[in-house]
């Protein structure tokens, strides 16, 4: 697991574009908007320093990309899975789709990611900003209850993940106006650098 979004770019870019869920055949196709997330990535992942992506290079960031196994959820955009599991394209009890293209048991590993990313581990908030890498996979094939369990452990192994991060909330914040008596006006501005908000101008 890491942190995607040292440069706010990125889980802007999916916060804001509606049509980044175009996945077909055995690979990502690229169409628009995948080609500009991968052209943000290109340029700033290299440069984060002190993360996981810090020095990848270009051809990495390329097959990361065309990796992505799923976006978060409706409201939780902002997050990506990828795939790095070796020969996971090759020829093996993975290879049965369901309907949608779905290889086994893959929308129980989705479903997980998803449940994560609307539960955050500090207060159930809905995360941001999080890439989830998923580079090795073994299944007892034999054990039928497997599919049910795989989404709880998904969840499960996300949050212990995060819970080895810094992690940070992020505040929300909101424009307003603030009327006062100039007898009053140094404990106004007191108060509100308590609460860490920001004067952006002074009609005094």
């Amino acid at each position: 697991m890491c942190v995607w979004s040292e440069s706010p770019g990125y889980a802007t870019f999916l916060d804001d574009d509606a049509h980044l869920h175009h996945i077909g055949g055995p690979r990502v196709v690229l169409h628009k908007p995948e080609a500009k997330l991968l052209a943000i990535c290109e340029e700033m992942l290299p440069s984060c320093r002190g993360s996981w992506w810090y020095r990848k290079s270009k051809a990495e960031i390329v097959d990361i990309v065309e990796k992505i196994w799923s976006f978060g959820p409706d409201r939780a955009k902002g997050n990506i899975l990828v795939n790095l599991i070796p020969n996971y394209q090759r020829k093996s009890i993975w290879e049965g789709k369901c309907e949608f293209g779905c290889r086994r048991f893959d929308q129980a590993i989705v479903s997980g990611f998803e449940l994560f990313l609307t539960a955050g581990p500090l207060c159930h908030e809905v995360m941001r900003g999080v890439a989830i890498i998923v580079e090795e996979w073994i299944v007892d094939d034999d054990d039928p209850a497997v599919g049910g369990q795989l989404m709880t452990a998904m969840r499960a192994t996300c949050k212990a993940g995060a819970e080895k991060l810094a992690l940070r909330l992020v505040a929300a914040m909101y424009r307003c106006i603030v009327t006062t008596t100039s007898q009053a006006l140094g404990k106004v501005h007191a108060v509100l650098a308590q609460r860490k908000a920001k004067v952006t101008y002074d009609f005094s």
